[in-house]
């Protein structure tokens, strides 16, 4: 199994594509990938994609997207038992299901894996 890109799921109010660590390629080809989320407005590609639910991927130089919510209040239920599928909306769950779909699909069919970075 070889790991093309480490992608945090989470649902989420209001997603972009959110952050990512890697290469200064991997990074420009995940910005055009951002680009087809438009009709959705989640086309953010910001730095420092790694979290703790990643970390163990960074020593190996897999790109880390991690998906970034505009929700103030995400803290208050995340990892909690308030941590239900009942506070989101549909529309909320769509518009996520879409960003991961849109992402993972796009990233699974390109012609090579996102480039590494280089190991520390």
């Amino acid at each position: 199994c070889v790991c093309v890109c480490v992608l945090v799921s989470r649902p989420v109010c209001v997603p972009s594509l959110g952050s990512l660590s890697g290469s200064d390629e991997a990074r420009a080809i995940m910005q055009q990938v951002a680009a087809l989320l438009e009709p959705i407005n989640a086309t953010a590609v910001l730095d420092d994609g790694a979290t703790t639910d990643t970390d163990p991927w960074e020593p190996l130089g897999v790109p880390l997207a991690s998906i970034q919510t505009h929700n103030d209040k995400y803290f208050y239920f995340h990892h909690t038992h308030g941590d239900t599928m009942d506070v989101y909306t549909p529309a909320m769950l769509d518009r996520a299901a879409a960003l991961y779909a849109v992402t993972a699909f796009t990233v699974a069919d390109m012609p090579a894996m996102l480039p590494r970075a280089q190991r520390p």
